[in-house]
């Protein structure tokens, strides 16, 4: 979960000050995250996806263009919802403020989480939660668009609710009841993706 000290209020404060400026921030366009996510995220139309950790949705068009399935995003910061409902309609994305581990009755052919995998605190509860949520054969995907030195640069400063991530492969033995589809990294991105097994 989301935590600051063990302090789940804090994480959420923070996530939801941060959220007038998120998109200002943002460098890369529409455009661009379309690509990533074709390239990088092999979504077939029809699939039913899951934006976790959806901040202000900031991939989920993408994602939507790609299934034609509405997306749902989820996010533990209520502004960063607020933004992401404002800026696509119900059709395209539909957007919950929750806790994901309270999250029930919904199966996800798909899971993808973008920029977001350090801030879940616990890995392995973390890979168990995905897995409850995940249809036999559906796919966790662990996606970020900057390069992993650059997402421990940035996380240094708020060391307090996210955690250093190691290599994608170290990562994946987190996942032991996964059949690991591919992972790597480099300079622009980090990428470990997943299948129920």
């Amino acid at each position: 979960m989301y935590y600051i000290n063990g302090d789940f209020m804090d994480t959420k404060k923070f996530f939801n000050e941060m959220a007038k400026t998120w998109d200002q921030k943002e460098i890369k366009d529409e455009k661009w995250f379309l690509n990533f996510i074709s390239k990088y995220c092999n979504l077939k139309v029809g699939e039913k996806v899951l934006d976790l950790g959806c901040g202000t949705g900031v991939i989920s068009k993408a994602i939507y263009e790609n299934t034609k399935v509405q997306v749902i995003g989820v996010d533990i910061a209520s502004e960063m919802i607020k933004i992401a409902r404002n800026k696509l309609p119900n059709e395209i994305a539909s957007f919950i403020c929750c806790d994901f581990y309270e999250l029930t009755n919904m199966k996800f052919d798909v899971i993808i989480c973008h920029n977001a995998y350090p801030h879940f605190m616990d890995p392995s509860l973390f890979a168990k939660k995905c897995y409850e949520l995940l249809n036999d054969g559906g796919r966790l995907i662990i996606i970020h668009s900057i390069s992993r030195k650059k997402i421990i640069e940035c996380h240094a400063r708020i060391k307090d609710i996210s955690r250093i991530i190691k290599s994608p492969q170290e990562e994946a033995k987190n996942f032991l009841q996964y059949k690991v589809l591919d992972y790597f990294e480099n300079d622009n991105m980090y990428l470990l993706a997943l299948e129920k097994s």
